[in-house]
């Protein structure tokens, strides 16, 4: 317990993503006891890494003390089947990241992961290898620290014209198709809606999806922490239709800054959202259909942000 000291390697994330949510809550839990790796780990307990991906393996062949490794996703468990410009840059991503996984695996004396779907997935992988003593896989959820995002007012007025927000990294995954193919309909019914997809794309997936959008949807680019949060309050709704997906942060802070939530019925979204409750899923092929039909509206004569979610 206290007298453990742990070597950690990890760090760089991108803002806001999973993994930087989780190794700045690791490090404040951990405090003067996490140390940095140097050599062969001599003189530590253990050693956790934060992200399994980022390893080298050659640095896990060297290191002695016990491995803790941590997946994130599990993406690097089955090709992509969504479609994306670069479909065939991911399908040799994913066979990479297998082998290389697999061979941390071997390694390791226990995995964390932070959904139940990716348990049952790295669970099955390490099933494959048939090892005499394979690791535990352990399940440790993301979460927002209690008063990192408070809840909207429900006095301020809700945001004119409405603002349908993607938030994240690899919008193909997410779902960027599906919005895409939504928001005709959308605007059917609100004329005056904004689609906005917010975050650090990369430069060649977000150059497709602008000559895609056609002007139909806003890339304002990377946000700060703080400004996100500003941006996710003040949304009318925050979709993510992915089509993979692990345990997504946006939809836990659009959660708990009370703005609505409509995504897809995949992955480790339905371990965050209640149907109906906390939000609308939807199967991914009919998240474009149903949007429209879910989308939240003020009350009749209310120009609170007390919203409902209609069901579609």
């Amino acid at each position: 317990q206290g007298a453990l000291t742990i070597g950690v390697i990890g760090g760089g994330f991108g803002p806001g993503t999973g993994p930087d949510t989780y190794s700045r809550a690791l490090a404040a839990t951990l405090g003067d006891r996490a140390r940095p790796v140097a050599g062969d780990g001599a003189g530590l307990d253990l050693v956790h890494v934060i992200d399994a991906k980022r390893i080298s393996l050659r640095l896990l062949a060297r290191l002695r003390p016990p491995l803790v490794l941590d997946f994130h996703d599990y993406y690097w468990t089955l090709p992509p089947d969504y479609p994306a410009p670069d479909r065939f840059l991911r399908v040799l991503r994913q066979h990479q990241l297998h082998r290389h996984h697999l061979a941390a695996i071997r390694r390791a004396a226990a995995v964390i992961v932070h959904s139940r779907v990716v348990a049952e997935a790295t669970e099955r992988e390490v099933q494959t290898l048939g090892l005499p003593r394979p690791p535990s896989v352990r399940i440790v959820p993301y979460m927002i620290p209690p008063g990192a995002i408070a809840p909207a007012d429900e006095s301020r007025p809700a945001p004119s014209p409405p603002i349908i927000l993607l938030v994240g990294r690899d919008l193909f995954r997410k779902g960027f198709d599906v919005l895409l193919r939504a928001m005709p309909r959308v605007r059917e019914k609100l004329p005056e809606a904004r689609a906005m997809v917010v975050g650090r794309e990369y430069f060649h997936t977000l150059l497709a999806a602008r000559i895609m959008a056609r002007g139909q949807v806003e890339f304002p680019g990377h946000h700060d922490p703080v400004a996100l949060r500003q941006l996710v309050e003040r949304a009318t709704v925050v979709v993510l239709p992915s089509h993979q997906e692990a345990l997504p942060i946006s939809v836990l802070e659009a959660m708990a800054a009370g703005t609505p939530v409509v995504a897809s019925r995949v992955g480790g979204i339905p371990e965050a959202i209640e149907d109906g409750v906390s939000g609308l899923l939807r199967r991914t092929r009919s998240v474009h259909s149903d949007l429209p039909h879910g989308m939240p509206h003020s009350a009749p004569n209310d120009s609170s942000r007390k919203v409902r979610l209609y069901p579609c």
